[in-house]
């Protein structure tokens, strides 16, 4: 039994008395008609509580009146929360439960109502969200690969010609990627700027490679490309071999220091005694190789002339004047092999030192000159 009640004061407020009723739980009663009816029959149903965790009403008669414990939404609804909360009912069920509670009476009322049963529109709903934007949501997708492939483009173009810097071609193929926004405007002329610098770098470092550091002329490697190249080329050539007298005296009385301003100011009067396509090479210490394309043995002899006439005539503190020594021999002139016309020419100018120095001297044909590893230079 259930007793409801309520109290009756006069207009002065004084107490006279109470109105009260009780409910049956067991007969049908007004929590029937407010509770036991409703439109869903998909496994819902309401009961109410009240402070003691007591069953006041359950679609289930047999339950009235019974306490129930270790339920998490009781607990809450007779603490005076509302809210809903997902629990596990006596039966094992999985439900989703609404509850509010009554402040006046300090009851508490439950709605539940299984999880399958509530999410299932749900699940009907998303798929026919799915099914209504799986169109566009393919076209999007085609659209954003599109685009994607558009935007990756010049950057995978770009990253694969950086990795061929070096290649002759690199700066022609970079120019004709097609960088049509900000970024890969900017990585491209970053490239292209790095390919300069790249090939700047190449270049400097083959010019020191075939460049005696002293002078600035070719050394033994650049006299071999020179050579290479006339040779593919068919042209013949004169060959001038030429030392400084008696540089060892200029050593040992002025020191080293001396002696290679004199080595370096002798290779500008050979570069201003020469023509832009001779090749002009310091073969060691104070011996000097020309190379004169298409020069014949009279043009030769001219150069050489002229050359050991101006190093004579030139002054260089601390001193003074020096004299050179020339050997000339023409290819293919004085001998088919190109080894075998530099022998020659290192004969002829080893006959000009014999001679008294300061002198040219050409090459006797076919003839193998006598080499005097003794000579002081």
């Amino acid at each position: 039994m259930v007793l409801i009640s309520h109290p009756i004061v006069d207009k002065e407020g004084t107490y006279l008395g109470y109105i009260g009723g009780v409910i049956s739980l067991k007969e049908p009663n007004i929590l029937n008609s407010m509770l036991g009816e409703h439109y869903y029959q998909d496994g819902s149903y309401l009961y109410a509580v009240d402070q003691n965790r007591r069953l006041l009403y359950h679609p289930d008669p047999k339950r009235l009146g019974t306490v129930v414990k270790g339920n998490p939404v009781i607990d809450r609804v007779i603490h005076g929360e509302s809210g809903s909360q997902r629990v596990i009912n006596s039966q094992g069920q999985d439900m989703l439960a609404g509850f509010a509670a009554v402040p006046t009476a300090r009851w508490g009322i439950v709605a539940q109502r299984p999880t399958a049963v509530t999410l299932h529109p749900l699940d009907n709903l998303m798929l026919e969200i799915l099914r209504q934007t799986a169109p566009l949501a393919l076209l999007t997708f085609i659209g954003v690969w599109w685009l994607s492939a558009l935007i990756s483009r010049p950057l995978w173009q770009l990253a694969r010609s950086a990795g061929e810097m070096d290649a002759p071609t690199s700066a022609e193929r970079i120019q004709r990627i097609r960088s049509w926004y900000f970024e890969a405007a900017q990585l491209k002329r970053a490239l292209k700027l790095g390919i300069s610098l790249l090939h700047q770098r190449i270049g400097k470092l083959n010019l020191d490679a075939q460049t005696d550091p002293l002078t600035g002329l070719h050394n033994r490697r650049g006299l071999t490309l020179a050579l290479d190249a006339l040779s593919a080329e068919g042209h013949s050539f004169a060959v001038i071999a030429l030392d400084i007298d008696h540089f060892k005296r200029i050593n040992d009385n002025y020191g080293h220091d001396v002696g290679d301003q004199v080595i370096l100011h002798l290779a500008q009067l050979m570069t201003a005694c020469s023509r832009g396509a001779d090749t002009l090479c310091r073969s060691g210490g104070e011996e000097f190789l020309m190379l004169l394309p298409n020069t014949s043995i009279e043009s030769a002899l001219r150069v050489a002339e002229r050359l050991r006439q101006c190093v004579e005539q030139e002054q260089i503190a601390p001193v003074g004047h020096i004299t050179i020594s020339l050997g000339i021999a023409v290819w293919p002139v004085h001998a088919d092999g190109i080894d075998r016309v530099f022998k020659l020419a290192d004969g002829a100018l080893y006959r000009a030192k014999q001679q008294g120095r300061n002198r040219s001297e050409v090459a006797e044909l076919d003839r193998d000159p006598t080499e005097d590893s003794n000579r002081d230079g």
